[in-house]
């Protein structure tokens, strides 16, 4: 049956039973891992919530009734087996099991859920969301780099599924250490949105003229506060979070709600060394010719949400291709005319994660949630952020917290 709670009745002590397995407590000297602070974690058990999409959503973010809810059962349901489509006992080589605090949703999540980008389609009914911090309740044959009790960040895989759940299955490849300074909600916004960030600052130098479009979502804020570490000169950004945009590093935030980006009068005059989409929406590369420095050696147009005003039979398959990080736009035209084109993609693996982190860790960067806050996981709670994303109007990353339980934020 669908139902409604704040907290997952996994994590709610009062309403464990007994367990046949009682987890003692580990001890490192490199490092302490959550055991030793609260005590042994209950072991999984086998009955679980997760976000199940029963219906296909618009590209709009908008649904019908009951295209996603919360559904209690058996794992060894058909919808809740698909939570991870790995789980099996003993787990699978390099494989661990991971009690989920809190996912993150981004637009691709959105593209997914439409079933119109073949590559990232998943058959429903689904669990959506793929990028997690949560604790490491067991860990398969190969895996040394991880023990039971430790808060990790983890990405589930290319085919965003299975985060939205108390329980999910990750490869320890795409798997990362939580510093103890980041709190588990800024973490788990950090694997794709985080990534993408750091490999657009390969194309900003020293001294560039940037625009980042829509800097007042998770990735845009990102790309402004690398922009400004990099050495660029001046950041403009488009958002209608002026305050906030401002406060990360923009020199000049456009509303575009008033305003369009590519005919305002001082960005032509002095064009731009780089343009960063953060938002794909139709013609933006096509229209960054306007305010963007042209010729050999000229300006570069980093694209990282995907322009949709591609031929569909090319773009949508090209916009769900397997990370491969920074590459060539294979349909962008050559010679002088128009600028540069560059897609960026990441391979969502735990050397990129734990790099993010680490910008985390050393407050180099900030991770924006949207409305400074979290989503509830409740049926209402999953619709909304859904809703959210597929609106492409977040201003800052949509996080929904899984379990909260106070004793898994320790840090």
């Amino acid at each position: 049956d669908a139902y409604d709670g704040v907290c997952c009745d996994a994590c709610c002590p009062a309403k464990l039973g007994p367990t046949d397995i009682q987890l003692a407590a580990f001890k490192r000297t490199k490092r302490t891992t959550m055991m030793d602070e609260v005590g042994p974690v209950p072991a999984p058990l086998e009955t679980m919530r997760a976000a199940i999409v029963s219906k296909y959503i618009n590209e709009d973010g908008e649904l019908e009734k009951d295209a996603i809810k919360i559904v209690a059962g058996k794992i060894s349901k058909p919808n809740l087996r698909t939570v991870t489509g790995q789980w099996r006992r003993p787990l699978r080589r390099r494989r661990m099991l991971v009690r989920v605090l809190a996912c993150s949703l981004s637009p691709r999540d959105a593209l997914a859920m439409t079933g119109d980008i073949a590559p990232i389609r998943s058959r429903i009914p689904y669990v959506p969301g793929t990028d997690i911090c949560g604790v490491v309740e067991e860990v398969g044959v190969g895996v040394r780099d991880f023990m039971i009790g430790d808060i990790v960040v983890a990405n589930t895989g290319r085919v965003p599924t299975g985060g939205l759940a108390e329980f999910v299955v990750v490869d320890a490849d795409r798997v990362a250490l939580k510093p103890e300074k980041v709190d588990p909600l800024s973490a788990a916004a950090c694997p794709s949105a985080g990534a993408a960030a750091v490999y657009a600052m390969d194309y900003v130098f020293e001294g560039d003229r940037v625009l980042v479009l829509g800097g007042g979502g998770g990735v845009g804020g990102s790309c402004v506060q690398l922009a400004r570490i990099k050495g660029a000169s001046y950041v403009a950004s488009t958002s209608r979070q002026r305050t906030l945009v401002r406060r990360l590093g923009a020199d000049t935030v456009v509303n575009y709600m008033r305003e369009d980006w590519w005919e305002k009068e001082e960005f032509v005059k002095d064009p731009f060394d780089v343009i960063i989409d953060c938002v794909g929406l139709p013609g933006s590369y096509d229209k960054s010719a306007n305010v963007l420095k042209m010729g050999h050696g000229g300006g570069r147009f980093v694209d990282i949400a995907g322009d949709s005003n591609r031929p569909p039979d090319i773009s949508s398959w090209f916009r769900g291709l397997p990370p491969r990080g920074p590459r060539p736009n294979p349909l962008a035209l050559c010679g002088s005319a128009l600028p540069r084109y560059r897609r960026i993609q990441t391979t969502r693996l735990g050397d990129e994660i734990a790099m993010v982190l680490r910008l985390l860790r050393d407050e180099k960067l900030v991770v924006v949630l949207h409305n400074s806050g979290s989503f509830p996981f409740t049926t209402y709670g999953v619709q909304d952020a859904v809703r959210v994303v597929g609106s492409r109007h977040a201003h800052g990353k949509v996080v929904v917290a899984v379990c909260t339980d106070p004793r898994f934020y320790i840090n």
